[in-house]
């Protein structure tokens, strides 16, 4: 995954940019309350880097009982095979990736941002194939369109980290978020 940081938090990541990695700084630290002797933070990132390529564990198990807020009883006893009607027509489809491909004529993107906006414009036209993150947000869309509300968690939902998704846009400029 091409993870550009840049495109969804612009003015944030030129000062962390500029700014010193956490690791140095907590080493640092560390140091001087002489905890650790010199040169003893470098040798265990090393190490804990070092335990991540032979798949060694690096972090304690932890359990904790998890009960959703669904209702999963309409689904127990089904297969997830089970026919569903998801179909939409050609006119629908088009009409949706216009409407979350219309950017705002005063707001700039990222480069990379405004490629694969002009992409999902072109693959409504019919003229690319439909992508992973163009089928992703015609699927969210579709359920918005039918009165079905989409709830996205995480860190990454909205912000655009994983290159595909891009659901909130952020001007370049002025570090202003769109979202379509």
């Amino acid at each position: 995954e091409a993870d550009d940081p840049f495109a969804t938090q612009p003015m944030m990541y030129h000062k962390i940019a500029k700014h010193p990695k956490t690791q140095a700084i907590y080493a640092e630290r560390l140091f001087k309350e002489g905890i650790i002797g010199p040169g003893e933070g470098d040798s265990q990132l090393q190490q804990y880097r070092a335990a991540l390529k032979t798949k060694e564990v690096v972090s304690r198990p932890v359990y904790q009982a998890f009960k959703g807020a669904a209702n999963w009883k309409p689904y127990i006893g089904t297969h997830w095979t089970t026919p569903a009607d998801t179909c939409i027509s050609l006119k629908q489809l088009q009409h949706l990736i216009e409407r979350f491909t219309r950017i705002p004529d005063d707001f700039k993107l990222n480069r990379g941002v405004a490629r694969l906006i002009q992409a999902r414009r072109e693959m409504g036209w019919g003229q690319l194939p439909i992508d992973w993150g163009c089928a992703e947000t015609l699927a969210y869309a579709t359920l918005l369109e039918a009165g079905y509300p989409v709830r996205l968690s995480g860190q990454d939902s909205a912000r655009g980290t994983f290159a595909h998704r891009h659901a909130m846009l952020h001007n370049q400029e002025t570090g202003e978020t769109y979202l379509p």
